[in-house]
């Protein structure tokens, strides 16, 4: 058996916490929570998570400054593209959770 424990370039694997948004809202019970949409502006326009920020996925690399501080909860409508936010926002150590709810 091979056990990978570090990445081709030799950064440590790294993970982040993935939930429904049964889980976002017992989080939000507690306390406020930051939420990004990444999907596009279309399915943003039918309906969206109050208060979440929206930054679509393909609009990220660029307007990642806009991403607010601390945790962030990230979603889209299947969470493929919530995946590959979070991936980008935990690469520099962001502290994200991915909200799959497929």
């Amino acid at each position: 058996m091979i056990i990978i424990d570090a990445l081709a370039d030799g950064r440590p694997l790294r993970s982040y916490p993935v939930t429904d948004f049964t889980g976002l809202a017992k989080a939000r019970e507690q306390g406020p929570v930051q939420v990004l949409d990444t999907r596009r502006n279309d399915e943003r326009a039918l309906g969206f998570v109050a208060g979440s920020h929206h930054i679509p996925l393909h609009e990220l690399a660029d307007r990642i400054s806009e991403v607010p501080q601390g945790e962030v909860w990230v979603y889209c409508g299947s969470g493929y593209r919530a995946s590959i936010a979070a991936s980008v926002l935990d690469r520099p150590g962001r502290q994200v959770v991915l909200i799959n709810d497929s």
